[in-house]
C-alpha cells in the first residue's frame, strides 16, 4: 500500500512498480465521504498520473457506498506514444528525444501551407490559407504580418502563436532601433526569435506550436529568407516550405527554385511559381482556400508589403489555366 495522497486519502494498488506501455491496471481509492465527489476523482487521476510519472487515460470510474467511506474504482490504461515521457519539455525519452517538442511540431504540420520564394530581384511568401466562412472578412485574419518596413512575417501552426511570435519580433525590433538608432538586421532578428522560441523548449512552459518565416530583402545582401522551426532551430534558405503538405511543396520548390541565388527572375514570374507550387500540392477536391501573399524587392524600395488580392486572383487563374492545358 502507497500512500501518495497524505491527508485526502489512501491508494492501494495489487503492483507497485511502474506499469508499462499498454498494461492495463485496476486502482481503488479509499477516501473520506465528504471529499469523494466528481472534482476528487478528477484530482485524484491527476495525482495518480503524477505518481507514476505516467499518460494515464480514463477508462472507467465506478462509485461504491461502503459504510462511512465510499470506494473509486478507476481503469486506467498507459497511452502508447509517450510513455510518461511527454509530460513536459523538459523530458527526454531513453532514446533522445523530446516529444512536447515534436507535438508542437505536429500543430504546425496540421496547419496551413507556407511556402518562400527567392530571386536576384525579390522575395515573395505564399500562404494557401482556408476561408472559415463565407462570413469571412478577406485579410482580417492574415498570416502576413510586418516586423517594420524592411522585414516581413509569415508563420504556419497555432494562430495565436504566430501572433505572438510576430508581437515579440516587433518589440526587439523596436528595442534595438531605440538603443542603437539603427534598424535591426533580419539576421539578427531571426536569431533572437529562435532563442526566444528554444527557451519555451527548455522548463515546464509550453512550445510554441508554430513555425515562421522571416523576410527581407536589400540591394547590398539580396534575398534573406529565414526559417525558424518549434524547436528553435533557425535556417536560412533560397526556398522553402511550412506547414500541410509541406514535403510536396519542398519537392516542387526545388524544381523551380534556383540554388545559387542569381535567378533575374521579377516580381510577377515569382508570384506565378509560387501559386503553381500550391495548386501542385494542394489536395484534389480541396474547395474555400485563398491564396494569400506577400512581396518584397527591387521594385517594392526593399519595403515588404502584401500583394493585392484581385492582382493574386488574376495571377491564379492564369496559373490555374496553363496547368490544365498543359494536362490536355
Amino acid at each position: 500500500m502507497v500512500n501518495i495522497f497524505n491527508r485526502v486519502g489512501v491508494f492501494e494498488s495489487g503492483q507497485r512498480s511502474r506499469p508499462w506501455k499498454d498494461q492495463t491496471l485496476t486502482l481503488k481509492i479509499l477516501g473520506k465521504p465528504s471529499l469523494c465527489s466528481n472534482l476528487f476523482g478528477q484530482f485524484l487521476l491527476h495525482n495518480i498520473t503524477t505518481a507514476f510519472q505516467a499518460k494515464l487515460k480514463l477508462i472507467e470510474l465506478k462509485f461504491l457506498q461502503l459504510f462511512d467511506c465510499q470506494l473509486w474504482k478507476l481503469n486506467v490504461v498507459m497511452s502508447s506514444i509517450g510513455t510518461g515521457y511527454d509530460l513536459a519539455a523538459s523530458t527526454f525519452s531513453p532514446d533522445g528525444r523530446i516529444f512536447q517538442v515534436e507535438y508542437a511540431a505536429k500543430a504546425v504540420e496540421s496547419s496551413v501551407t507556407v511556402i518562400a520564394l527567392s530571386s536576384k530581384k525579390g522575395v515573395v511568401v505564399a500562404v494557401d490559407q482556408p476561408i472559415p466562412s463565407k462570413l469571412d472578412i478577406e485579410g482580417a485574419n492574415s498570416r502576413i504580418m510586418r516586423i517594420n518596413n524592411k522585414i516581413g512575417f509569415v508563420g504556419s501552426g497555432l494562430f495565436p502563436d504566430v501572433f505572438a511570435l510576430c508581437d515579440y519580433a516587433r518589440d526587439e525590433s523596436r528595442k534595438y532601433y531605440k538603443e542603437f538608432d539603427r534598424p535591426l538586421t533580419v539576421k539578427k532578428l531571426a536569431g533572437k526569435v529562435a532563442e526566444h522560441v528554444h527557451i519555451y523548449t527548455l522548463g515546464i512552459s509550453r512550445p510554441f506550436g508554430a513555425s515562421t518565416f522571416i523576410l527581407s530583402w536589400d540591394e547590398k545582401v539580396g534575398s534573406s529568407i529565414y526559417c525558424i522551426e518549434s524547436s528553435g532551430q533557425c535556417y536560412k534558405y533560397f526556398g522553402w516550405a511550412i506547414g500541410k503538405n509541406a514535403q510536396a511543396a519542398k519537392t516542387e520548390i526545388e524544381k523551380v527554385q534556383e540554388i545559387d541565388g542569381q535567378s533575374n527572375l521579377g516580381k510577377e514570374e515569382l508570384i506565378k511559381r509560387a501559386i503553381h507550387v500550391l495548386l501542385t500540392t494542394r489536395e484534389e477536391g480541396t474547395t474555400g482556400h485563398r491564396i494569400e501573399m506577400g512581396w518584397i524587392g527591387e521594385d517594392s524600395n526593399e519595403v515588404f508589403e502584401g500583394i493585392n488580392q484581385s492582382e493574386v486572383d488574376k495571377l491564379e487563374e492564369e496559373v490555374s489555366q496553363q496547368m490544365e492545358d498543359e494536362e490536355d
